[in-house]
C-alpha cells in the first residue's frame, strides 16, 4: 500500500468469491472487501475481522476498529451502491424514482434486511448521490493518476 510502509503482494481476482474460497483455502492470508460479502464466514468463525476501511466504526460490528483509528488517520476505503439511470432520463422520472426508492429505504424489514447483510443505509436525493459520486470519481482519479495505473 503506497506511503504506509505495508508491504503486500495484491493478487487480482474477478468477484469474491474466489477470493474467499482462496482465503478460506489458505491460498491468500487477507483480503479487503465489504462486509456484507464477509459477515458469514465472520459469523460462522472461519475469518477474523480486523479492521473496517470507513472512517466510522460499523454498525454491524461495532467492537471493530477503523484502519484510520489504527494508525492511518486518512485512510478511507469504502464499498457503495447506488442506483442510476442513462444520463438524458427526464427529471421527472429521477424525482420519481428516487422518491420511491427512499419510500422502499424507510420500510423497517427492507432496513433490517440491508444491515443485517452488513449494509449501511444512506438514503439521499439524486443531487447529493451525483455529488458523492463525482467526489469519488476525484478522489480515486487522483490516486489512479498519481500511481500511473492502467487498465489491462
Amino acid at each position: 500500500m503506497p506511503g504506509c510502509g505495508v508491504d503486500l503482494t495484491p493478487v487480482h481476482y474477478k468477484g469474491d468469491s474466489a477470493a474467499i474460497v482462496d482465503l478460506l483455502g489458505g491460498q491468500v492470508q487477507m483480503m479487503m472487501s465489504s462486509i456484507s460479502g464477509l459477515l458469514p464466514n465472520v459469523q460462522n468463525g472461519k475469518l477474523r475481522p480486523i479492521a473496517v476501511t470507513g472512517r466510522t466504526r460499523s454498525p454491524t460490528m461495532p467492537d471493530l476498529p477503523t484502519i484510520a483509528e489504527s494508525g492511518y488517520p486518512d485512510f478511507e476505503v469504502i464499498t457503495w451502491f447506488g442506483l442510476v439511470a442513462p444520463a438524458r432520463t427526464p427529471d421527472a422520472v429521477v424525482t420519481r424514482l428516487n422518491r420511491e426508492v427512499l419510500q422502499v429505504l424507510k420500510q423497517p424489514e427492507v432496513r433490517e434486511k440491508l444491515t443485517g447483510m452488513g449494509f449501511e443505509v444512506v438514503p439521499n436525493s439524486a443531487e447529493a448521490f451525483s455529488r458523492f459520486m463525482a467526489e469519488e470519481n476525484v478522489k480515486w482519479g487522483s490516486l489512479v493518476r498519481e500511481l500511473g495505473l492502467k487498465g489491462q
